[in-house]
């Protein structure tokens, strides 16, 4: 779990970050709620074929 929070939340925080210097605040919460919105469909999906 470690190693997915090293190789993605951190370059997905530092990405953030200059997606909100450039498109502002509007721009940045957006993208968290797409990032959000991806996330929960994929570990959705997962469930489901863990399920199975």
């Amino acid at each position: 779990m470690a190693i997915i929070l090293n190789f993605i939340v951190f370059p997905l925080l530092w990405l953030l970050k200059g997606i909100y210097e450039t498109f502002g605040f509007i721009g940045a919460a957006v993208t968290v709620l797409g990032t959000i919105g991806v996330l929960y469909v994929w570990g959705s999906r997962l469930e489901e074929k863990d399920g199975q």
